[in-house]
């Protein structure tokens, strides 16, 4: 679930909510080698919405080889 929430705030932060899977992994190093305070942040937000599945609720599909978030 952490990696959905960091995935959906990664992409929340580029431009038309777009981005690579090289793009997400090298954000996704820096946040979980940075130290644990992201890693609590996540687990306190995956926490109130237990149900939440960004691929499942297509809330982020692929697009054209990049991950995007959907309206």
């Amino acid at each position: 679930m952490s990696f959905q929430l960091s995935t959906l705030k990664i992409l929340a932060g580029q431009p038309d909510g777009r981005g690579s899977l090289a793009l997400i992994k090298q954000h996704l190093a820096v946040f979980y080698t940075s130290g644990p305070e992201w890693t609590a942040r996540m687990k306190l937000l995956a926490e109130r919405a237990p149900q939440l599945d960004i691929f499942t609720q297509r809330l982020v599909v692929r697009d054209a080889g990049d991950w995007v978030i959907t309206e």
